[in-house]
Order: C-alpha cells, then sequence, then structure tokens
C-alpha cells in the first residue's frame, strides 16, 4: 500500500482536531489512519533511509506545517 503525501494527511487531522480537545500526535495517528483506511501494514513501511515509518512521517509533517500556519497547536512536548 502506498503512503499518500503529508498534504493529503492536513484535511484529516484537522477534522480530528475540530473536537477542541488536545490530543496526543499517537491519538491523531491512529484516528487519521483509521479515517482514511490505512492498514497496519501501511503504517509500518519505512522511509528509503530506514531511520523512520513513513506514514509516521508524513503526519508528523502535515502537523507541523498546520501548527506554524497557526492552525494546530503544539501545547508542550510529549
Amino acid at each position: 500500500m502506498a503512503i499518500p503525501g503529508y498534504q493529503d494527511f492536513m484535511l484529516p487531522l484537522l477534522k480530528f482536531a475540530a473536537d477542541g480537545r488536545e490530543h496526543t500526535i499517537s491519538e491523531a495517528m491512529d484516528a487519521v489512519a483509521q479515517q482514511m483506511g490505512i492498514t497496519e501494514k501501511g503504517r509500518e513501511l519505512m522511509l528509503p533511509s530506514g531511520a523512520q515509518a513513513r506514514y509516521r512521517n508524513s503526519v508528523t509533517w502535515a502537523a507541523t506545517y498546520l501548527a506554524k500556519s497557526l492552525l494546530l497547536e503544539w501545547p508542550g512536548r510529549g
């Protein structure tokens, strides 16, 4: 299964965050994967470098750009 680019995760992340509650990135990743129909096997596909899962990388970049656009907020570490 091919993992979409980070921009494809932006709208699902915003929809997940729309409840206004504070969530962890892990909660967001689980919810977005379920919403987009990404299987556990798809979530485990690694980047060519082998350093990180492609899914985690894409969702994290999407969240980063949304935070830079002030559409999401990083409340703190952890």
